[in-house]
Formats: C-alpha cells, structure tokens, sequence
C-alpha cells in the first residue's frame, strides 16, 4: 500500500460517508443547478482559508500531524503548500526547522522532506546519498525505488524520488534517473496510468505523482513527453469534479498544472474544491489534504511562480524591519515579492524609514501607516493602485497637511475641499484624491491621522484657516 494511499485511513471515522454525501450532492448540483463556478478570486479566498486552517493545527514544536508515521510527510506537505501560497511565516519556519531536525525512516518520507526543504538552501547531501543507496534493480521487478530496503521498486516511491532529484540538480546520478524513467514507462497499466504496487486498476492520485514526475524529464527524455501526455490526459477521465473526493481532486489539479502550466485546466477541479471546503478552511479536517490543495490552488494563482519566488532588495532597513515583523519573522529576513504582494495592510509607524520605494512590490496594499518617520518623498504612493488610506503625521512631508490644493497656504479653499472628501466626492484621479484625503485627516478624534476625514478635520482646517497655529498644519 503506498504512504499516500495509508494517509487515507488517518481521516475521521465519517469518511466515507460524507465523501458519498459529497459525491451525490455533486452529481445532483449538476443535474439541476446552473450555479456560476468559481472564480480567481473565489480561489484566492480558499487558497487563504486553507492557509489559515493549517497554520492554526499546527503542533506546539512545529510540525503537523499526530502520528508519527505520516508527520514528517504531512509536515513537509504543509511547508510545501505555505511555500507556495507565499506564506512564510512563523507557522512556515517552525515548520522547516522541525524538519531540519527530524530524519526520515523511509525513502517517501525522505524523498518529501528534500522538496520540502531545498528551497529554503538546506543542505542535503546527506539525503541525497541515502537516496542513491535506495535504488533497487531487482530481475523481474525492474529497477526503481521502493518504500525502504525491504520493498520492490514502486511507482509512487520511484516518482517522489525523481522529483526530489530534479529538485536537487540531479544528474550527475543520469544512470540511476534514466533508470527510474524506464521503470515508470515500463510499468503503466493498460489505459496510461500507474497503479498501487502490484495492482492493475489505475490509481488517480499515484498517478498524478507520476505526471509531476515526469514533467520534470522532458528535456532529459524525449520519450517521456508522450508517456506524460498520455496520462495526463487520462486524468480528465479518471478524476472530476463530480466523481472523485477532494484527496485526488486536488492531486490532479496538481498534476495537470504542472503538465500545462498558465492555463484554466484544472479549473473543474479547483471549482469542485472550492465548493466542498469546510467553513474553517480544510478539507474534511485532513491536513495532507488541505496542503495539496492549497497547492493546487496556489499555483493556479501563480503565487509559487519564479518571479515571485525572487528576494526583493529593500534600500531601507527600517522598512524591511516593519514588513518582516507584520509578517511574524525576524527584522532581517530576506523578502520575497510573493509575500509582498500578500499584504493588505501594514503597520510601519515609527521605524525609521526613509526609503519608501520597496513599496511599489505591494501590489494589494490598501491601508497603511507611516506616522513618525523621516519619509520625505511620497512618490512611490502615487503607484498603488490598491492603496486606499495611508497616515503620514510626524514626518518632513507632513508639512503638507492642511494644504489640501497644494498651493502652499491654507485658507478656505482647503476647508471647502476637506468638507467635499469627507461627503465621499471624487473630484480627480485616485492617487489625487489619496493624497487629499491624507492631507485632510488632521482630526483630533484619535490624535492626527487616524484614518478618517470627518467633521473633526474639518474643523482643524477652520482653524488652521483663520491663523490659529495647528500642530501639522504649517506647509
């Protein structure tokens, strides 16, 4: 039985039935619903459900799972998924630190745990070693790896230690991966697929690995493109949205976007998830299941795409400082534009900053604080589109509060433009009234800046505008 196939029996007791209530609901919405299905950003809100679902289960010394059996498996899952989602937090780190400290007990295991960690720049030659000592040639059974020293060569154990290997740079083993290749074409069932070792009914999620697998060999093998296609197709047959569980569900999604990159097709199959989670965000309370498909949803979204993956440079450490800590990690961290494009809100009050041009990365930045710096050049501002409310108070370009116009005095001409921002008119383009708002919001109801323009600034400005000395209030 494969380790994937094992994880199922850890599911609660209800299992079953409520994956035949699921499948019958499904069939039933397609007969008699026209329900509109899904969309990016329908995948982007379950894609942070699941994250947060998973970063709440996790164990006190950071790794997922009760069973000692499956942990390093589930939690090498999980930071996978977190990777991917751009999420790399404190829930993230304890999570690769509790594997850099955890061996695997069998080849599966440990074929995960390198993927799992190699992008965080461990080193694990160690684990490669133990790799290339699992090769198994074995007459009559062909030569591939199996679960551990014990057991024939498998297509589930061979596929997860090829993608470990593609993952580590490998060749220079080009014996030993041609090898694995040949064992996996060689042992196919009769429609394309692969089977649990030793059966013959094609297994969805066994292979889904195997298609994961040999996308990585394309340009090692020119016979694999063929073998993969073939399965890969034969996926849309075996795996939709209305006759599998969430489990090969999102395996497939998986596989068929690793094997068409930048398309729509595993949307089905991501509908189908969407509609089946859970209201906390997982998947039937499974962690291996809620990981693979924040996976499968993460890299429909292209969060885990190279470009975003790439570490940010930050001119000012005072910025980097403020992101890394609303992120839950240490002051210096290195950043990636990933994560930079995650955040929604930032609070950087009173870091020192300088440099805003770090900024421009924070493409969904809609509130932000920035009171008591030493910023003096807003222009990187103007650039986000998302942005919505920003405090400046207590920094050299707060000179320009009050002056609502920018014409370098304050008189009644700003009062009559804050009491228009505070009754919502637009008047000019968004970056213009963004800064108008900033320079409105004077109020005294929570000390200058607090986020809103109301009549409380209105009346600063009255002031302001017959002469009254106003803290901020002097362009």
């Amino acid at each position: 039985m494969s380790v994937d196939s094992r994880l199922r029996h850890h599911w609660p007791p209800s299992m079953a039935a409520r994956v035949a209530s699921l499948q019958l609901a499904c069939l039933l919405l397609l007969a008699f619903s026209t329900s509109a299905s899904a969309g990016i950003v329908e995948f982007q809100q379950a894609a942070l459900r699941a994250a947060v679902w998973l970063e709440s289960v996790q164990n006190l010394d950071g790794s997922w799972g009760s069973d000692p059996a499956t942990r390093v498996v589930y939690t090498s899952a999980v930071v996978e998924g977190l990777r991917d989602q751009g999420r790399r937090g404190n829930a993230y780190h304890r999570g690769v630190t509790w594997l850099e400290n955890h061996t695997a007990e069998n080849l599966d295991a440990r074929a995960r745990r390198i993927s799992a960690l190699l992008p965080h720049g461990d080193s694990l030659s160690s684990d490669r070693a133990e790799l290339v000592a699992g090769f198994r040639p074995i007459v009559g059974l062909g030569s591939g790896w199996g679960l551990t020293g014990a057991y024939g060569p498998s297509a589930l154990d061979t596929a997860l230690v090829l993608i470990a290997f593609a993952d580590l740079g490998v060749p220079p083993d080009a014996t030993l991966v041609q090898a694995g290749l040949d064992y996996l074409k060689a042992s196919r069932t009769a429609d394309n697929c692969w089977a649990v070792r030793g059966g013959t009914a094609a297994d969805p999620i066994i292979t889904s690995v195997v298609v994961r697998a040999l996308k990585r060999y394309v340009a090692f093998d020119s016979t694999v493109t063929a073998v993969g296609t073939a399965a890969a197709s034969r996926l849309f047959v075996l795996v939709t949205g209305s006759n599998s569980g969430p489990d090969r569900q999102a395996h497939a999604a998986l596989a068929r976007l690793s094997w068409y990159p930048d398309t729509t097709t595993a949307d089905g199959l991501l509908n189908a998830l969407v509609g089946s989670q859970d209201a906390e965000g997982s998947w039937y309370a499974s962690i291996y299941v809620t990981a693979v498909a924040l996976r499968g949803l993460a890299t429909r979204l292209g969060h885990n795409a190279p470009n975003l993956q790439a570490v940010v440079p930050f001119a000012d450490y005072g910025l980097r400082s403020a992101i890394n800590l609303s992120l839950g990690r240490n002051r210096g961290d290195a950043i990636r534009r990933g994560e930079l494009r995650s955040i929604a809100s930032l609070n950087a009050r009173g870091f020192g900053i300088r440099d805003l041009s770090s900024l421009a990365e924070l493409t969904s930045l809609a509130w932000l604080d920035l009171r008591d710096n030493e910023i003096a050049d807003v222009t990187t501002l103007l650039g986000i589109a998302t942005l919505q409310t920003v405090l400046l108070q207590g920094n050299p370009w707060s000179g320009q509060l009050c002056d609502i116009n920018d014409d370098t005095r304050v008189d009644s001409a700003d009062v009559m433009l804050a009491t228009r921002v505070a009754r919502g008119d637009v008047f000019g383009s968004p970056v213009e009234m963004l800064l108008r708002k900033t320079r409105a919001d004077v109020g005294p109801t929570w000390g200058p800046g607090d986020g809103l323009v109301d009549a409380g600034d209105a009346a600063v400005l009255v002031r302001a505008a017959a002469g009254t000395q106003v803290w901020g209030c002097t362009p």
